[in-house]
């Protein structure tokens, strides 16, 4: 199962809270049948709780219809996470929002009448 199906079986499995969390900063390794082996990054280690990991093991063999171990290596990975990959999405949502306040005419006109400056801080994408 590639990384990227991780990350849409993530999106189906409706996990919250802790468990969510986890899953969110986990890259799958390895899917078979009655076996999940997930990586971690040593810098979240901290999400590695008892009952996050129970309560994922448990969804997973709800969803997989078949009772499932999970495994969690702490190690450091490529960095193709569901939590990685939605930060990369908003960074080039603000990126293309900013891009496009500093290509606005009215808003070139504006600075360059007044002498003012574009705070990106202050830019929200849509």
């Amino acid at each position: 199962m590639p990384a990227s199906d991780w990350h849409e079986l993530l999106g189906v499995l409706r996990l919250s809270g802790m468990a969510r969390e986890l899953g969110q900063h986990c890259e799958l390794r390895q899917l078979t049948a009655g076996r999940v082996l997930l990586r971690l990054a040593p810098r979240h280690r901290h999400l590695l709780m008892k009952a996050a990991q129970d309560k994922l093991q448990q969804t997973l063999a709800e969803h997989f219809a078949m009772p499932m171990q999970l495994s969690i290596e702490v190690e450091e990975g490529s960095g193709d996470t569901p939590a990685a990959a939605a930060q990369r999405d908003r960074q080039e949502r603000m990126d293309r929002a900013i891009a496009s306040v500093e290509q606005d005419g009215f808003v070139r006109e504006i600075i360059e009448m007044f002498d003012a400056t574009l705070i990106e801080s202050s830019i929200k994408p849509v």
